[in-house]
């Protein structure tokens, strides 16, 4: 289902306007116009995560990209994009205003933008960080992960594949150590990371099935299920929300070249399909992250001649009973 943010918007400014609704004062209204007033400033009343999608804006301002890294820093979302940093770096609060923060630079990530010790970080083979997403300093030339995944387990940070098979670790964003140089999952792209229940989580990949493997530490690896529901993909984008494990869209063995279904799973190995034609879809090669109790979905390639990639920004509403328990309560 998809709702758009405007409408919604304008509906929790109308109910606030006329005192239907006020965060954290008493509800003196009916319990049917609290319900409006839920969905129209909390979001999207009564939705299911992963199924019902809110269209942030249609075009964001910065420009097309084939990669974008995404990270959540000092209260704000952020993004750089394309390859060698030819979008720039941005951020915004809400996914549909956005302000550039720095041009292009070799800075640029492929993956994510890790926090740490109070700055941001942008790892492309070498390490660049920042206080401010303006100034990027180097502070690594070279040895650092490049076109793997890199995802973030209790503090501690790793790089999976990337075209090899390799798994790599570090404390700090800038000492490296090899735990494996084929590790068991093998030779990997395209495929995604997420961490989990105290687990890195690798899942699919190109020239792989839908398989799902799983590690406490970087260096022992469990098969979870070589096949798990989700049809064999790569360039897809995961994350961990709501105790689950979510996989979105991405790009299937054969045609057609991009899919828009939802999957989540809360251990790797029982999955359920939430939709299999999410509104953003089918789309490929995009970014994902939680931020602000929500599951953001960010650019990507769509269907169409050559690469045809969007700046369509979206989310999907993380529930949250035991706030709406409480705001219900208040009604008289």
């Amino acid at each position: 289902m998809f709702f758009g943010k405007k409408n919604i918007d304008r509906l929790g400014a109308d109910l606030v306007k006329d005192n239907h609704y006020e965060r954290g004062v008493t509800m003196k209204k009916k319990p049917l116009v609290m319900a409006l007033a839920l969905l129209a400033c909390g979001g999207i009343a009564h939705a299911e995560l992963g199924k019902d999608w809110v269209l942030a804006t249609p075009s964001a301002p910065w420009p097309p990209a084939r990669t974008i890294a995404v990270g959540v820093y000092q209260g704000k979302m952020w993004v750089s994009m394309g390859y060698g940093g030819q979008g720039g770096v941005w951020r915004s609060s809400d996914g549909e205003n956005w302000t550039k923060t720095a041009g292009e630079g070799d800075w640029i990530g492929r993956n994510i933008l890790p926090t740490r010790d109070g700055k941001m970080y942008s790892v492309n083979g070498g390490v660049w960080e920042t206080e401010n997403g303006a100034v990027w300093t180097e502070v690594l030339a070279t040895g650092a992960p490049s076109w793997g995944s890199l995802v973030e387990l209790h503090g501690v940070f790793f790089g999976i594949g990337g075209g090899n098979a390799t798994v790599t670790r570090s404390p700090n964003l800038i000492d490296w150590t090899q735990l494996h140089l084929v590790a068991p999952f093998g030779w990997r792209d395209g495929h995604a990371t997420v961490a989990h229940n105290d687990k890195i989580w690798v899942l699919g990949g190109h020239s792989r099935s839908s398989d799902v493997w799983s590690s406490p530490n970087g260096v022992a690896w469990t098969l979870v299920t070589e096949s798990a529901g989700w049809s064999d993909r790569s360039l897809h984008a995961a994350v961990a929300a709501d105790g689950k494990i979510w996989v979105m869209g991405g790009s299937p063995e054969g045609s057609p070249r991009h899919i828009g279904d939802v999957w989540s799973s809360p251990d790797g190995l029982n999955w359920t399909m939430i939709t299999e034609h999410a509104p953003w879809g089918p789309l490929r090669m995009h970014a994902s992250v939680v931020y602000r109790n929500k599951i953001w979905i960010i650019g990507g390639e769509e269907p169409g001649d050559g690469y045809t990639f969007t700046k369509k920004v979206w989310y999907s509403e993380i529930p949250v009973p035991e706030t709406a328990a409480k705001v219900w309560q208040t009604y008289e």
